[in-house]
């Protein structure tokens, strides 16, 4: 987390808020395309390859974990053609800078795409280290390490575009060490040639998932990219500050839904709803707790925090508050959104999530139109409350739990 967080600082001061909008913009893209070219395996290998291990269909492991790469890889590469044929005739109503970031961004998401499935192998195979590292230090570690050479090497000089090419970089390095851990840490088992397919099955289970996780960015990047069509890139590059240290509000629910997840799962199951709610009492006190010395600290000591991105940042104060306001409503929510995902309401998920989505776009149109970087800003928080309450709804009718911090004041064990 402290080197990703250097790296954005260093980012954002070495290009300015005029630049460093230009490339929030283009990431804000990847993101989204990238969850529609991973092809909702990101999350379907997790489930099947422990599946087909436990069970010893070693060749449907191969054939999976072969499929899944060339699928991904042939999805990315055509959403990147149409998407380069997009930016090819627009290309008259952009700056030239906004044009090559664009187009570098594209040639990046082949690989940006694959380190999802490389990733999601890992985890599988429980290779839990091996498959965080490479996105939270090795690609951080490089981008800000080839920024710093290419800035001092360019006369203190660097645009949107020339970051893109040290990305494009920090990608493929991070691509070739994902595939380094796998093939070290592979058990034995995967190595034969042999190879069965189910591709019906595969794509069946991933399907969903693609929708959700490209609801779900399109709810977290969108904002970026309406802003940019009716504001300057150097107020999006002040949004993009500002939405970077929002998400340390929500921090301590990231964590706590890792290390609670699989508890969740087993006491469900076991229907023992009393020690489940109370994991759920324990873990929504230790969330708030932490999110609440956050936000207390952001609002605080917000100005100063953005002064370190740089001067110009400080303006983004008031558009910093409203985005934490939304944050702190994600994580008083408590683990509902991870609920729904392991207790086999996905497709409730789901409806919400494009519903929430397409709230997000609606209101960040009007809303920015209205109020610039402002609207932008209470667009996304007041798509995350209605999100959080809609899932709330869902949890509370079809499971009897509340995950919730208001559940430690009225605690009542209900069975399943």
């Amino acid at each position: 987390m402290a080197i990703v967080f250097i790296a954005n600082v260093f980012l954002a001061r070495v290009l300015g808020a005029n630049e460093y909008g230009i490339f929030m913009y283009a990431f804000s893209w990847l993101n989204i395309l990238g969850m529609i070219s991973q092809a909702g395996f990101k999350n379907s290998l997790i489930r099947l390859l422990p599946e087909y291990q436990a069970k010893k269909m070693f060749s449907h492991i191969n054939g999976l974990i072969r499929f899944s790469v060339a699928f991904v890889s042939i999805t990315s590469v055509c959403i990147g053609l149409f998407f380069i044929s997009y930016i090819w005739f627009t290309s008259s109503e952009l700056i030239i800078n906004k044009y090559l970031s664009l187009v570098i961004m594209i040639t990046c998401l082949p690989v940006f795409s694959l380190n999802f499935v490389t990733s999601s192998i890992l985890r599988a195979i429980h290779q839990v280290s091996l498959s965080i590292i490479p996105n939270l230090i090795v690609r951080p570690a490089i981008l800000l390490f080839g920024g710093c050479m290419f800035y001092w090497s360019n006369n203190q000089h660097i645009l949107s575009w020339h970051t893109w090419l040290i990305n494009l970089l920090a990608f493929l390095l991070t691509f070739i060490f994902f595939i380094i851990s796998y093939q070290y840490s592979k058990p034995n088992e995967y190595k034969p040639r042999h190879r069965n397919y189910e591709v019906k099955k595969w794509l069946v289970i991933s399907m969903p998932m693609v929708i959700s996780n490209t609801m779900t960015s399109i709810i977290n990047r969108s904002s970026v990219i309406i802003l940019d069509i009716y504001v300057a890139p150097d107020i999006v590059g002040i949004f993009g500050v500002c939405t970077r240290i929002a998400t340390l509000i929500a921090f301590a629910l990231t964590a706590t839904n890792l290390v609670i997840g699989p508890f969740i799962s087993k006491l469900f199951y076991s229907q023992d709803h009393a020690e489940l709610q109370k994991l759920l009492a324990i873990s929504a006190k230790g969330v708030f707790g932490i999110t609440l010395f956050v936000l207390i600290g952001i609002i605080l000591f917000g100005a100063n925090i953005l002064g370190i991105f740089g001067q110009e940042y400080t303006a983004g104060y008031y558009t910093l508050l409203i985005l934490i306001a939304g944050q702190f409503i994600n994580s008083l929510a408590g683990a509902a959104n991870l609920i729904l995902n392991i207790t086999g309401f996905q497709n409730h998920l789901m409806g919400i999530l494009i519903f929430s989505a397409v709230t997000q776009i609606g209101l960040s149109f009007v809303f920015c139109n209205l109020w610039g970087i402002n609207g932008a800003a209470l667009a996304a928080t007041l798509t995350i409350l209605i999100w959080n309450l809609l899932m709330l709804s869902v949890v509370f009718k079809k499971t009897n739990l509340n995950p919730t911090i208001f559940s430690s004041f009225s605690f009542k064990s209900k069975p399943l």
